[in-house]
């Protein structure tokens, strides 16, 4: 309701006075309104009439000739009430609605019209009018009214006749949720002081806009930056407001990476000396440039020195010039961590270490096993060792040997003198067996009953000796065989002039020989000449771990040989004692019986392969040391734990071994290291045709006892046989046997 309506005055004119049906609505015409509202108006005579509001929003003019209800309107509408310049009724002052008191007759009703058409009616009680009444007639029941509403008009309210009145309109069904063209901002953005806006088309509002943040971070997130010089340092920087701040870095280098500087040095300063940036930091100064000198009169270097670095060795400075160092002033026998070894028992080892410089003491005997069980084995006996005897091994060793069956009743060069006629004769042992009895002879005599000089046939039988009787040593080592100390009594200078040196046992498999001097001295597995017989020594291969016997023979300018039938004494021999000094060694040898002769430039071609527990495919890298990975990194313990192949041996027997000083605890894995065999080539091709199987022998030694050997015939190429695996676990191994064999080359997916 207008303004102008709430001044409206507060007595009317009621009923219809004669004059004009229309009227202007006074203060109310034009006006905005809602939609069917209907109001009171003043006509031109002074009358009351109804204006109605259009639902274009505006007020109608003013209807003549109808009362108003009893709000003051007409036609039941908003109770509006428009003034009139009608003068006040005839009647005593109103009852009700504000107006003064009419007085009446008790009982009395009156009447008047409402509404569109409408009546009510008020009763005097007490000589005071009630309220007026329910405007009834005003519709027909069941008739209803709609009309436009809400923000944008496109909603609707309606009302309906019930007992002839209207009821009151309903709420408004707006579809609408916002004025059309209108637009709203919200807040958004990381920190929510950015800004977004939508606009409201047909009521409702469009997609939020592009957020317009002026934020590049959120308040209080941290985040790190390299930094420094270069970019080894790390910083924290803070968003505060919306934007990043730098915090000091905290850098741990002192100059850029690349960078050198100079400095003056040496006497007076007439030198130069540099260093660089190496990693953010400073190296050390290098040596001083000094045109006129190297170091500063009487000033003494001292550095260490020694098998442990714990010696010490100086040089002093004179005129301008270092002298020369003096000799190592080194306390240490032995390199720490070292260990060296010596047989025992009947093939056992035992083992001494080097700590803080001194050898310790050595420890208990590693005796192992000799012989496979049931095993026989023959040896010379007898007076001049022509006679045999044997032995059986029980419980991995070799029982007594057993009686000598012995064809000799003397011992060669054995004499034995009687008396005779006046006289002595004697005889001589010559092959086992007393000659005849010599003549009846005053004087001395030889053995065989000729006169002095005694000799045999007429030559003293030459001495073989060698400088060392035994020889430890560790698999690849090259030996040298020394007979220069063998004597001849009639011979040139004193010496034979010949020597051999024979192979008398050795382990199996190995195929080393005795040889003049190597091919290749890096590759002593390629052999060498045959040993020259007018030289005593000889260039030896310890090509397997093992225990061998070579014994010297020598010749002298009679052609006489020691030792022989003719000179039966026993030769001297040198034992070879050779132990790995790894804690795993790995021995492959293979015998091809295709290949007529295995020490020459051709043969089949068998590799060795050893597998780290974490690894799962052989001849692939890192994992598998073999011939195209022979010396892998596989990390934690450093060089010690890393594996290495010291032999591809690709034309004969071999050996091929591979050496593992410091195995990795197999505990974590779950699994050990994996030893396989791989026949890599059959094929002859310089002769062509094909080499046929080979018979393959692995041995795996622990600290320098054998903990496993297996055997196994490979077919032909690209067969691959999974030999075994090497559980390393509390400084120990366990050797378990695999025994897979594929014809498909190296697996790739091991377990």
């Amino acid at each position: 309701m207008t303004r102008a309506l709430m001044t409206a005055a507060a007595l009317l004119t009621w009923g219809c006075i004669t004059g004009s049906n229309e009227g202007a609505v006074d203060g109310g015409a034009g006006e905005a309104c809602t939609p069917g509202r209907t109001v009171s108006c003043a006509c031109d005579d002074g009358a009351t009439g109804v204006a109605t509001c259009q639902p274009n929003g505006v007020f109608e003019a003013c209807a003549c000739g109808q009362p108003p209800d009893d709000d003051g309107g007409a036609g039941g509408g908003d109770g509006g009430r428009l003034p009139t310049d009608a003068g006040p009724r005839d009647d005593a002052a109103l009852a009700t609605d504000g107006e003064p008191p009419i007085a009446c007759e008790d009982g009395t009703e009156e009447t008047r019209p409402c509404g569109q058409g409408g009546e009510q009616t008020r009763v005097c009680a007490a000589t005071t009018w009630g309220p007026w009444g329910v405007c009834a007639g005003e519709c027909e029941d069941g008739a209803r009214q709609r009309r436009p509403c809400g923000v944008n008009g496109r909603g609707e309210e309606s009302r309906a006749c019930e007992d002839t009145a209207w009821t009151p309109w309903t709420g408004c069904a707006d579809p609408d949720v916002c004025a059309d063209d209108s637009e709203e901002t919200g807040a958004c953005g990381l920190n929510g002081r950015g800004a977004r806006t939508r606009a409201c088309a047909e009521g409702q509002w469009g997609a939020w806009s592009a957020c317009e943040d002026p934020d590049a971070c959120v308040d209080g997130a941290t985040r790190p930056r390299l930094c420094g010089r270069n970019e080894n340092g790390v910083a924290q920087d803070v968003c505060a407001v919306g934007a990043w701040t730098e915090v000091e870095c905290d850098d741990p280098d002192v100059c850029d990476a690349g960078a050198d500087e100079s400095r003056a040095c040496g006497v007076g300063g007439a030198g130069t000396q540099t260093r660089g940036c190496m990693d953010g930091q400073w190296s050390a100064w290098g040596p001083c440039d000094d045109p006129t000198r190297e170091c500063e009169d009487r000033s003494i270097e001292e550095v260490p020195c020694g098998l442990n670095r714990r010696g010490r060795q100086s040089h002093t400075c004179e005129g301008g010039a270092w002298g020369e160092w003096t000799a190592c002033e080194d306390p240490d026998a032995c390199v720490d961590g070292a260990t060296r070894s010596r047989p025992c028992g009947v093939a056992g080892v035992e083992r001494q270490t080097c700590r803080e410089g001194a050898w310790g003491d050595f420890g208990a005997c590693d005796d192992a096993a000799v012989c496979e069980d049931g095993a026989e084995e023959r040896a010379a006996c007898g007076l001049n060792g022509r006679g045999s005897q044997d032995r059986a091994c029980a419980g991995g060793f070799w029982g007594a040997f057993g009686p000598c069956d012995d064809p000799d009743v003397c011992v060669d060069l054995e004499q034995q003198v009687e008396a005779c006629d006046g006289g002595e004769r004697g005889r001589a042992c010559i092959g086992g067996a007393w000659t005849d009895w010599s003549e009846c002879m005053r004087g001395e005599m030889c053995p065989d009953g000729s006169a002095p000089p005694c000799e045999m046939g007429g030559n003293v039988c030459p001495e073989p000796r060698v400088a060392e009787a035994e020889i430890h040593a560790l698999p690849l080592d090259v030996v040298t065989l020394d007979g220069r100390g063998s004597v001849d009594e009639d011979g040139p200078n004193g010496g034979p002039v010949a020597w051999s040196w024979v192979v008398i046992s050795r382990p199996d498999g190995s195929t080393a020989q005795p040889v003049e001097r190597f091919f290749n001295p890096a590759r002593p597995a390629d052999g060498g000449p045959e040993d020259a017989a007018d030289t005593p020594e000889a260039q030896f291969f310890v090509d397997l771990a093992g225990v061998y016997e070579i014994e010297l023979r020598v010749t002298d300018a009679g052609g006489l040989t020691a030792p022989s039938e003719a000179c039966p004494a026993r030769g001297a021999r040198v034992r070879i004692v050779a132990t790995p000094n790894e804690d795993l060694h790995v021995q492959l040898v293979w015998h091809t019986p295709g290949d007529g002769d295995e020490t020459d430039q051709e043969g089949s071609d068998v590799d060795i392969h050893l597998l780290h527990p974490e690894g799962r495919a052989f001849s692939v890298a890192p994992y598998d040391c073999y011939f195209a990975n022979i010396e892998p990194d596989w990390g934690p313990n450093g060089e010690a734990g890393n594996p290495s192949l010291d032999i591809d041996d690709v034309n004969g027997a071999g050996p091929e071994n591979i050496n593992l000083d410091g195995p990795e605890d197999t505990a974590q894995f779950g699994t050990g290291y994996r030893v396989g065999v791989h026949y890599y080539r059959a094929e002859n091709f310089l002769m062509g045709g094909v080499w046929g199987p080979s018979m393959a022998t692995v041995r795996i030694f622990a600290r320098g006892v054998m903990a496993g050997e297996f055997e196994r015939e490979l077919a032909a190429t690209d067969h691959f046989w999974t030999v075994a695996s090497i559980h390393w676990e509390d400084g120990a191994a366990r050797v378990e046997p695999i025994n897979d064999y594929v014809a498909t080359g190296p697996p790739m997916n091991v377990p």
